[in-house]
């Protein structure tokens, strides 16, 4: 899956399945850099285990530079998802 990071950059130091099985293959911690020259930059994280027509929820988990967590609920079904921050 192919996600975009538009601002610090971080580290993605957790992957929760909430609803699915999928077996994430990213090791973490994983760097995530921030937007180039003001363009933003993709970052992809890598499943195994997931059925095409399926519904998927996941938490990704975050620490950028200063220490601070933010966590994202990503959830869809295929290749249609959407991004909700969590705090």
């Amino acid at each position: 899956m192919d996600l975009e990071n538009s601002g610090w950059p971080c580290d993605l130091i957790e992957i929760k399945n909430i609803e699915g099985n999928i077996n994430w293959t990213n090791e973490l911690p994983m760097r995530v850099d921030g937007p180039i020259g003001g363009y933003k930059k993709a970052f992809y994280i890598n499943g195994e285990n997931y059925k095409m027509k399926t519904k998927y929820k996941f938490e990704l988990t975050f620490k950028d530079t200063t220490n601070t967590i933010y966590k994202y609920l990503i959830e869809g079904t295929d290749f249609e998802k959407t991004l909700t921050p969590i705090n």
